[in-house]
């Protein structure tokens, strides 16, 4: 086994950085076109939007296999070159992807409730399957090689394609559903020319070896993150499904606007959760593990507590008087993501430690309760009820992944809780010389 060089706490916040700005890309083109769309198509308009992309949503995770993150871990940890690993992947990202194609176009009747169009914009959208399966693939390499400016890239590119494209319509008085969808869908496998060009410029080429296929050995892994991607974009999309069959377009419509303004808040924990795969995939460490969970917690709860509390004067304003009874929704999945973020760093370790599967089983925990509290509050309660059912699920789902990775890891659960004046300190530090960088024009 090769062995890889650590990074140092500077390099790993110089990533983190780094990533977490190019996470802003899309929730901040979403947070400005939401607006846009809310106003132009109205709130059943907005529903019938999120009816008709939340099967490709769904189906980008379901038929990825698990195949870019075994692509991430295998490149990270030196156990296959990408250049014998992503040809593998990309024919069998194709096969699921033509044969997802083939299930939307059976089950789109009854995901869109009988509504002939909204069931024709559903097979639009899934055409871009395959090649959001690539684009996922080269980003799993991406990552694997620590190309995090790559990945901002490509983040950069489809968020400017989304905001330029729904604007631009909507100025020019052409922003209709089917336009809405097509950006929506295809824009993502633009930003997957950010990837041109990717290659390895690391001095270590040597992997190791054990006589394992490269498709079987790809498959052990993503197989069990495959669980896992099954369960976690359920807890995560299965109520945008849901939701229109259940409480109709409206209130579908209020909820993706919800979903829209709360996922801001995931921008610096997702940037922890990926640096911190790439990282303890190469090195493992638990005191890092800890404070980059602790971290995460204080930043994004930072943001969560004013974003929340000042929501009933800028929502309404922004979105309209006709979505005003979103707010308790944007309250809610707010606090869900702010319990869910330890437990997404612990899951972060588990997979990158070769215990995916650990991690899956917390998610199909969280699944399970997710739809029965769906099927059971969605009813009387609508999209209020399924902001509830998230809460409970990403709850759930992050602290069985510090109970596991507790259990098999011998890492303290207490250490992503037990916060300390020095944490306060080394995240002032880090981001006063970040923002110093910035300012003198320095990487």
């Amino acid at each position: 086994m090769t062995k890889v060089v650590a990074q140092g706490p500077d390099g790993i916040f110089h990533n983190i950085s780094l990533t977490a700005v190019g996470n802003l890309a899309f929730p901040v083109a979403a947070f400005v076109t939401a607006p846009v769309l809310a106003w132009q198509l109205g709130a059943n308009g907005r529903g019938e939007l999120a009816a008709a992309i939340a099967p490709l949503m769904l189906l980008v995770s379901v038929a990825a296999l698990g195949m870019p993150e075994s692509l991430s871990y295998h490149t990270a940890a030196r156990l296959m070159p990408y250049k014998k690993s992503l040809p593998t992947a990309l024919v069998l990202l194709w096969i699921t992807g033509s044969a997802g194609i083939a299930l939307t176009w059976v089950a789109a009747p009854v995901l869109s409730a009988g509504n002939h169009h909204v069931a024709v914009l559903t097979i639009i959208a899934a055409g871009a399957l395959p090649l959001s399966l690539s684009v996922a693939a080269l980003r799993g390499v991406a990552i694997g090689l620590h190309k995090w400016k790559r990945v901002n890239a490509e983040k950069y590119i489809t968020a400017s394609v989304r905001l330029v494209a729904i604007v631009a319509c909507a100025l020019s008085g052409n922003l209709s559903l089917v336009v809405a969808v097509a950006v929506m869908a295809y824009s993502p496998v633009i930003g997957g020319l950010a990837y041109l060009g990717l290659k390895n410029d690391s001095a270590c080429n040597t992997y190791h070896k054990d006589g394992k296929r490269p498709v079987a050995r790809l498959l052990n892994y993503s197989l069990s993150v495959w669980v896992g991607a099954m369960s976690g974009v359920l807890l995560m999309r299965i109520d945008q499904i849901l939701l229109l069959p259940m409480a109709g377009a409206v209130q579908l419509g209020m909820y993706a606007v919800s979903v829209n303004v709360a996922e801001l808040l995931l921008v610096v924990n997702n940037a922890v959760r990926d640096v911190m795969f790439s990282a303890d995939a190469a090195n493992r460490n638990d005191d890092r593990i800890h404070r980059a969970g602790r971290l995460s917690l204080i930043v994004t709860t930072v943001v969560a507590l004013p974003t929340a509390l000042t929501s009933p004067l800028w929502f309404p304003m922004l979105f309209g008087e006709e979505f005003s009874e979103a707010l308790p929704i944007v309250i809610v999945l707010i606090i869900a993501i702010v319990v869910g973020v330890p437990g997404s760093v612990a899951g972060s370790a588990l997979s990158a430690r070769g215990r995916p599967g650990l991690r899956s089983r917390s998610l199909i925990v969280a699944s399970i309760i997710n739809v029965a509290v769906l099927v059971l509050l969605v009813p009387v309660m609508g999209a209020l009820g399924a902001a509830y059912a998230t809460l409970i699920g990403n709850l759930v789902s992050s602290n069985l992944n510090i109970l596991w990775l507790s259990k098999h890891f011998q890492v303290k659960a207490l250490g992503f809780y037990r916060f300390s004046r020095v944490d306060f300190v080394f995240l002032g530090e880090k981001m006063l010389g970040t923002i110093k960088k910035v300012a003198h024009g320095r990487n």
